[in-house]
């Protein structure tokens, strides 16, 4: 037998909004790494061999470079998620303790 389930909604709504923070944080790392790369340029050169390495492995930088671009924004969700979650649960623990207490005052309901 287990001994039921339990969440802190106040904390997880706490937390949720610390995602606003990272997000930020990742934006500010993503504008970074962006703005090195672009001043790089063409690292692996314009040789047989550079265009050769480029072929193989600049598509996949690219998708790198896009998904750490988009990671501010799928922080900035699951705070929000979060945050939703932290909302839900309040509103059913306070519709299960009205239903309680309705209980109690009327056992025949």
């Amino acid at each position: 037998m287990t001994s039921g389930f339990f969440a802190d909604a106040d904390r997880i709504a706490a937390r949720a909004g610390e995602f606003t923070e990272h997000a930020e944080r990742a934006r500010a790392i993503a504008a970074a790494l962006d703005e090195v790369l672009c001043r790089t340029g063409n690292a692996w050169g314009s040789d047989a061999t550079g265009a050769a390495f480029a072929a193989r492995h600049a598509p996949d930088a690219d998708r790198v470079r896009d998904r750490v671009a988009a990671l501010p924004a799928h922080l900035r969700d699951a705070g929000d998620r979060l945050a939703e979650v932290a909302a839900r649960y309040r509103e059913a623990e306070g519709e299960a303790a009205d239903r309680i207490v309705g209980i109690a005052r009327d056992p025949e309901r």
